[in-house]
């Protein structure tokens, strides 16, 4: 039997609950979600991740789906890719440079690196904000 309460993966997932959580607590619901979805029901994606990892700059579905397989894979390396630094590399608007070090990005690196930019980059960005439970789609 797995002990959560110790685990700080839980621990961070349940820190903001129940009102608020990192936007990449969004991901991986989505990501998880995928895995269950039928071929003609797509899950929906939470506004905070259309943000901060990439999804709003996908011009099509093609672009969506590299976006899926990336962060599913990234998930399924969770030892090495938990979902906390991906938070942390999102944070600092460092996506494509986390993405490469566990991802095989070629032949299409120009399109990752066009989508995985996001607004955190910015000098005056300090930390992501909690999203509140209310206004997650």
């Amino acid at each position: 039997m797995v002990e959560l309460a110790g685990d700080p993966l839980f621990q961070d997932a349940m820190s903001g609950s129940p009102t608020a959580f990192k936007s990449v607590w969004n991901l991986k619901q989505y990501i998880d979600e995928l895995r269950f979805a039928s071929s003609d029901q797509h899950p929906r994606l939470a506004p905070s991740v259309k943000r901060d990892y990439g999804y709003g700059n996908c011009k099509n579905a093609e672009e969506t789906k590299l976006l899926d397989d990336l962060y599913t894979q990234l998930f399924a390396q969770c030892r090495r890719a938990g979902p906390l630094q991906l938070h942390e590399a999102c944070l600092k608007g460092k996506l494509l440079a986390f993405a490469k070090k566990y991802a095989k990005l070629s032949p299409r690196t120009a399109t990752y690196t066009r989508l995985l930019k996001n607004a955190y980059s910015l000098p005056e960005c300090k930390e992501l904000s909690l999203v509140p439970v209310a206004r997650r789609a």
